[in-house]
């Protein structure tokens, strides 16, 4: 049962409850349900889950003779769908068939079905229906190709119907011819062609009609006739590809942003039904659904509460589907409302009792369609991973008057009020274009640049940020409470002056700036209002630059390009190229220091004689090339065991540099001199200083030892050498950076010791104190976790790439210039690095802009450090990596979004449970991992932490310690910067405590009224008891 037993190997045994639990109720049960939903708190793994429902669904499906089995994963956010379709196939061993935007589009991306066992993906939510009868162009496109085939012939005029609203001709012919050169899956194709008939059929004349209309009259009827043919056509071919699909099991992620579909009164909720119950000789459609909210699982006072009982109550139809139960479950749950007040009564013993009963009878029923597995069990409690840190938002006299010039101009132009604007951002004036405050300001200084309005935009220089300041690298003031909490605890997690978070388990001590952020986590900002990740980004960023870019000179100065390429930049190779040799010379693991001075100086003494015998080759005679030496000893020392240069890899491809010319001739001198050393002249005396600071901390050989860890390949393997030399130019492409340049700068000044040394010494030095390989071990572990899956070394490399070096953008900022007695406005950019935004608002101009991109760098070591986006898109996605700290900007309206939030960051092998199991197994980790390095084995330091942990600690179905470790003091850490004396301080604790009642008032109408009187007439004291004995519990069985 190879599908199985592969996919089961990785699941955690509460994970396999639930897995067999939904696997039985879909496929074994007699009284068994054709679907399931598996409603896990977040970060627990569904994707895991669903990933073995659907490898024991294939098992079962090809024991019975099912010739082909398609699986169906629909997701409506597509940075979810890839992040969690590529864990599904790779840990199935099966290749994703298609990923589609709309299940209309899968002609386009659907080459195939022949495969035994088919993966299929189609998103977002449009792909059950559209705003616009007529579609997307890709779509138009495509019918128009599809029907050029069926009925031939159906030009001149046929481009004018299937362009629709698409104003260029040109356009819609350049997607044409995109198009074109792509087949049709056979099968799908001639369902499509069977359902509009040939050229004798009504639709033929249809469009006949519909494209001569437009030619003579394109008015509002030809218009409107020909949306109405559009909208038919692509409900058709949506039709046919359903069909063609034959799903066996549909995967329907992030259900609750499908809840439309329970509807088949409309005609997505019809086309949704198509896809549900199909069934044909071989199959019935099985449907599993994944959502940790599935419904609305809180309602608060004012909001329309019976709409999402009546949501709870047409989830539970759904699944439970022609398989109900005698008694409604509407009654069993009015029945638990009326009798709960009595339970919680002084004197409601016996009621208690009967309640309990009920409980019992309405999980029973549930855990029919339905399983929920929390991190602290079905009836509630406090999080012991969960801390709550206290971030005053403290006022300043500039915030009031802030506060004052807003408001008198928002008066002026008749403009909402702007308390909440103002509690949750500074310089509004700067970040608010996209609110009518600002637009409507802007039309009124537009049409009148010296009137009142502007008299007011000059006054309050406070909305807007000084440029001046920014223009002689000032500091600039937070402007604001929760921005100025914001800037203090960045000063004090000592993240300002790193490039990459120190490493959670050290086999030695970092130096100073990393040893004080030893305890620092990145930080994941929510906020309400789009303006907010816009400030925080910008305002973050220049707060640290400015730290270590302190004039307009230096800003000049580091512009220059330390490590360009060029014929005899031979110090540049001292970062890029490997060495087996110095590698494992200054291996931490291997021969194991305090420090970095002592692992230094152990290091030179290990290399000292193999450079004897390297230096003896040469003959003391002519010019001492000192940089070149440095460059040409590694491969001088590795030759010592027979190794070549032929593995050697130049700059990345796209960078514009691999054309150059300068990179051949630098590596053409370099092979003749390893070839005749003597032509360097004599050997510098730092040489062994040197090499011993290449092989600790040259990034590339950083690399080298950790892909060789967590490979288990030798130091020596070529191809090793190859990928760790593309990790040596992601750290050159960091390196290089002005910010990384003021950095360092400003780390080793010409006082400090190693300050005057040229700017790759202090490179090297950085990447020693910063923990280096370390750090790599650390990140390449989590990558392969992440994707559940082993990487090779050429995409553990990649996703480096990609993550190291986000490249600085800036971000359009406004200001309201002087100009002849009135204002003009103006815009500039201001860079965004250590901290950037990110949400679909966030515009971006390539790849690394990306939303994804943005994740895959903040779920890594490197910059950015802060994160800040609104919380709306974001359920599903992962941010926990790095992250265990989450500041809550705006309070979210009630305890699940609360929850939604945290469990952003609150996930897997968090970077909360590494430290902690770091501090608890670190050193027996290391000594383990020490071991099966010396021996030649696998050597990764976390595979040996997490096997020690698990065997000391394992408990909990699995929940400890991969999701649950508070030995060691690391928690999630919510902060939640209120002002003082206002609304949100009361509102903060009222959240707090109604997390855990929620689950008693479940499936309730109006539970924020059940949560107030549970609180109100419960003492504290008795509030946890009562919680275990009546909170609904949907955990699976054992």
């Amino acid at each position: 049962m190879g599908y199985r037993s592969a996919a089961l190997a990785r699941l955690k045994p509460f994970q396999l409850r639930s897995a067999e639990h939904a696997f039985n109720r879909l496929y074994s049960s007699g009284d068994g349900s054709d679907r399931f939903l598996i409603a896990d708190e977040v970060g627990l793994g569904k994707t895991l889950v669903a990933s073995a429902v659907t490898a024991m669904a294939i098992d079962h499906l090809q024991a019975q003779g099912t010739p082909r089995i398609d699986v169906i994963y629909i997701c409506a956010n597509q940075a979810i769908a890839r992040q969690n379709i590529d864990r599904i196939k790779n840990l199935l061993g099966v290749e994703t068939r298609a990923l589609a935007r709309r299940i209309t589009l899968l002609p386009h991306s659907l080459k195939s079905l022949d495969a035994r066992v088919n993966l299929i993906a189609f998103t977002p939510a449009t792909s059950f229906g559209s705003a616009s009868p007529e579609g997307v162009v890709e779509e138009r496109v495509i019918l128009y190709r599809m029907l050029e085939r069926v009925w031939g012939g159906i030009e001149p005029g046929a481009g004018d119907v299937f362009r629709g609203s698409l104003a260029s001709a040109e356009r819609f012919h350049e997607y044409n011819r995109w198009i074109e050169r792509r087949d049709f899956e056979p099968g799908l194709f001639d369902r499509f062609a069977g359902s509009v008939g040939g050229r004798e059929g009504k639709l033929y004349r249809r469009f006949l009609d519909v494209r001569n209309q437009l030619t003579l009259d394109p008015g509002t009827d030809a218009v409107m006739a020909r949306r109405a043919l559009i909208a038919e056509l692509r409900l058709r071919l949506a039709h046919a590809c359903l069909d063609a699909l034959e799903p066996d099991l549909v995967i329907l992620d992030e259900f609750q942003r499908f809840r439309h579909l329970l509807d088949e009164g409309t005609a997505s909720g019809e086309l949704a039904a198509r896809l549900f119950e199909y069934e044909d000789p071989h199959t019935r459609t099985r449907t599993l659904l994944l959502s940790a909210t599935p419904y609305k699982m809180y309602t608060i006072t004012g909001e329309p509460g019976e709409n999402h009982y009546h949501d709870f109550l047409g989830t539970v139809k759904f699944l439970e589907g022609s398989k109900r139960e005698e008694i409604p479950l509407e009654d069993q749950l009015r029945q638990f409302r009326m009798m709960l007040p009595r339970a919680v009564s002084p004197d409601g013993e016996n009621s208690t009792g009967e309640l309990r009963n009920l409980r019992s009878r309405i999980e029973t029923r549930l855990r029919k369609v339905m399983t929920r597995t929390e991190r602290r069990g079905g009836g509630g409690g406090s999080d012991p991973m969960l801390e709550v840190v206290p971030a005053a938002a403290t006022l300043s006299p500039g915030d009031i008057k802030s506060f004052l010039s807003a408001r008198d101009l928002a008066r002026a132009v008749n403009a909402p009020a702007v308390m909440e604007y103002w509690k949750s951002s500074p310089y509004l004036l700067t970040f608010m274009d996209q609110y009518r405050l600002a637009q409507k300001v802007r039309a009124r200084v537009d049409s009148n640049p010296s009137g009142p309005t502007a008299a007011l935009v000059r006054a309050g220089a406070d909305l807007q940020i000084p440029r001046s300041r920014i223009r002689s690298r000032r500091n600039l003031q937070p402007g604001n409470g929760r921005m100025r909490a914001l800037f203090d605890l960045m000063q004090e997690s000592g993240l300002q002056r790193a490039l990459w978070l120190p490493p959670s388990l050290c086999s030695y001590r970092l130096g100073r700036d990393f040893e004080r952020a030893r305890k620092a986590s990145k930080l994941l900002v929510f906020s309400s209002w789009k303006m907010a990740p816009r400030a925080i980004s910008v305002l973050t960023s220049y707060d640290a630059e400015r730290r270590y870019i302190r004039s307009p000179k230096e800003a000049e100065a580091f512009k220059s390009d330390r490590l360009a390429i060029k014929a005899t930049a031979y110090s540049l190779m001292t970062l890029v190229a490997p060495s087996h040799t110095l590698a494992e010379a200054g291996d931490s693991l291997r021969h194991r220091a305090r420090n970095g001075p002592e692992l230094l100086r152990a290091t030179a003494k290990r290399l000292r004689s193999k450079v004897d015998a390297v230096t003896a080759r040469v003959s003391g005679d002519g010019t001492r090339q000192a940089t070149l030496w440095y460059a040409v000893a590694p491969f001088l020392l590795d030759s010592l065991s027979g190794s070549d240069l032929e593995w050697i890899e130049g700059p990345p491809a796209g960078s514009g540099e691999r054309m150059s010319s300068a990179w051949p001739r630098l590596v053409a001198r370099i092979r003749d001199c390893v070839a005749n050393p003597s032509a360097m002249g004599p050997p510098p005396a730092d040489l062994l200083d040197v090499l011993a600071a290449m092989a600790v901390g040259s990034p590339a050989n950083c690399a080298l030892r950790s892909l060789s860890r967590i490979t288990g390949r030798h130091l020596s393997d070529h191809s090793l050498k190859r990928s760790a030399m593309v990790a040596g130019w992601a750290f050159r492409a960091l390196f290089r950076t002005p910010t990384s340049e003021g950095l360092l700068q400003s780390a080793y000044k010409p006082k400090i010791a190693g300050g005057s040394r040229p700017y790759w010494r202090r490179a090297l030095s950085y990447a020693i104190e910063g923990g280096l390989t370390d750090v790599l071990d650390e990140y390449f572990f989590v990558l392969r976790e992440g994707a559940g899956f082993d990487l090779g070394p050429d995409q553990l490399v990649e996703a480096l790439g990609k993550t190291a070096h986000l490249p600085v953008r800036g971000l359009a900022t406004h200001h309201w210039a002087r100009n002849r007695g009135g204002v003009r406005h103006e815009s500039r950019n201001m860079r965004q690095h250590i901290a950037r935004r990110f949400g679909a608002d966030a515009q971006f101009l390539d790849a690394s802009e990306h939303p994804d991109s943005i994740r895959a760098a903040f779920n890594s070591p490197f910059w950015p450090f802060v994160l800040s986006s609104t919380s709306i898109g974001q359920e599903g996605l992962d941010f926990h990596w790095y992250c265990h700290s989450i500041m809550h900007w705006n309070l979210p309206p009630n305890p699940v979004d609360l929850e939604q939030r945290e469990g952003r960051v609150h996930r897997y092998h968090g970077h909360a449970i590494r430290k902690n199991i770091s501090s608890v197994v670190g050193e027996r980790a290391l000594a383990h991992a020490s071991a099966k390095c010396l021996a030649g084995r696998p050597c990764n330091p976390w595979e040996s932490a997490y096997r020690l942990a698990d065997e000391e600690f394992g408990s909990d179905g699995g929940l400890r310690p991969h999701w649950v470790f508070e030995a060691g003091g690391a928690r999630i850490r919510r902060y939640a910067p209120v002002l003082p004396l206002s609304r949100d301080e009361s509102r903060m604790e009222d959240l707090r405590r109604s997390l855990a009642i929620y689950r008693m008032v479940f499936g309730q109408p109006r539970q924020q009224d059940l949560v107030e009187f549970f609180l109100r007439e419960v003492p504290i004291r008795n509030q946890s008891g009562l919680l275990k004995e009546l909170a609904i519990d949907l955990s699976p069985p054992d």
